[in-house]
C-alpha cells in the first residue's frame, strides 16, 4: 500500500503555501529498489510510478524480466497460470497421437512481456520436453519487450514473434496443441476503479476488456477454432466474476474453471466438444 503525506507550510497572510508530497514505500519496493541500487529518495522524482517501471525490471517466476509502460507488470497469480499450462503440457504429451520425439506447439496470445512464454518455455526445458513457442501481441512494443526478455533469458532456445490482433496475423494452416491467452479482462466499468499507479502507469490497451470484460476472449475462442489440433487445449486467465460465463461463451468449447490460491475463479481450461 502506498501511503502520501501532505506537509503545508502557510505564511501569516495565506498568501503562499508550500506543499511536499513524500511517498512511502514499502518493505517489497525498498527491497526492489535496493536491488537495482536505487534509493528512496532518487525514486520519490517518480511519483507513484510502480517500481518496477522505475527499475525496469520485474521478478516472476524466479526470473527477472525487463518491463516498461509498454507492458503490463504480471502478477504473482499468473505465475499459477505457468504451473497449470506445464501440467497441461504433460498431459497432452502422454496421448497417443503425439509422438514422443514430437515438438510441442504452444502459443501465447496477447504475450506482452513474453512473461508466460518464457516461464513456461524453462519448465518445460527442465521436463526435457520439446516445444515450438509463439508469441503474439497486437503492441509492436510490447513484442519488442518480449523479444529481448527471450533473447536474454533464452539465448540458445528459438521463438516465433508475430505481431498480431488476436490471431488475425496467424499463418491459417498453423495448428497447436495449446494456447494460453492473458487477454484483457477488466470490465470497463471497474478500470476507474483500480488504483492510481495502475490507471496512470500501465497500458490501458492491456486491461480494458470490454463492457463485460469478455470482448477480446470471446473473440479469441472464435478464430482458435480453427487453430487448435483436435487434442490440444486452451488455457485463459480471467476475472473472478466470469465464472459462470467463461464456459459458456462459444458452443464450440467444453471445460473447466481452476481456481487460484487465494480461492478465487482465475483460470478456465477449455478443449472441443467435438474432436
Amino acid at each position: 500500500m502506498k501511503v502520501y503525506l501532505s506537509i503545508f507550510t502557510l505564511k501569516k497572510q495565506g498568501q503562499f503555501r508550500y506543499t511536499l508530497n513524500v511517498r512511502i514505500f514499502s518493505p517489497y519496493e525498498l527491497t526492489h529498489l535496493a536491488r537495482h541500487e536505487l534509493t528512496e529518495v532518487q525514486a520519490q522524482h517518480f511519483g507513484e510510478m510502480p517500481v518496477e517501471y522505475i527499475t525496469g525490471h520485474v521478478t516472476f517466476a524466479n526470473l527477472d524480466f525487463k518491463v516498461t509502460p509498454d507492458v503490463l507488470i504480471p502478477r504473482v497469480e499468473t505465475e499459477e497460470l505457468i504451473a497449470l499450462a506445464s501440467s497441461l503440457c504433460l498431459d497432452i504429451s502422454s496421448k497417443p497421437k503425439l509422438q514422443p520425439l514430437q515438438s510441442l506447439h504452444i502459443a501465447d496470445v496477447g504475450t506482452g512481456s513474453g512473461a508466460i512464454a518464457i516461464g513456461l518455455a524453462k519448465l518445460l526445458g527442465k521436463n526435457g520436453q520439446n516445444f515450438v513457442m509463439t508469441l503474439s501481441d497486437i503492441s509492436g512494443p510490447a513484442l519488442k519487450i518480449a523479444t529481448e526478455n527471450w533473447e536474454r533469458l533464452l539465448p540458445s532456445d528459438i521463438a516465433v514473434f508475430i505481431k498480431s490482433d488476436l490471431l488475425q496475423q496467424y499463418p491459417p494452416g498453423e495448428k497447436f496443441h495449446l494456447m494460453i491467452a492473458n487477454l484483457p479482462y477488466i470490465p470497463s466499468e471497474r478500470i476507474r476503479s483500480l488504483s492510481p499507479s495502475v490507471i496512470e502507469y500501465e497500458p490501458h490497451l492491456a486491461l480494458d476488456g470490454g463492457p463485460e470484460g469478455l470482448t477480446l476472449i470471446s473473440l479469441f475462442l472464435e478464430q482458435a477454432i480453427t487453430q487448435l489440433l483436435p487434442e490440444g487445449k486452451i488455457l485463459l486467465e480471467m476475472d473472478y466474476t466470469h465464472a459462470a460465463e467463461i464456459l459458456t461463451l462459444h458452443s464450440a468449447w467444453a471445460g473447466l474453471v481452476v481456481s487460484d490460491s487465494f480461492g478465487q475463479p482465475r483460470f478456465a481450461v477449455l478443449s472441443r466438444k467435438n474432436k
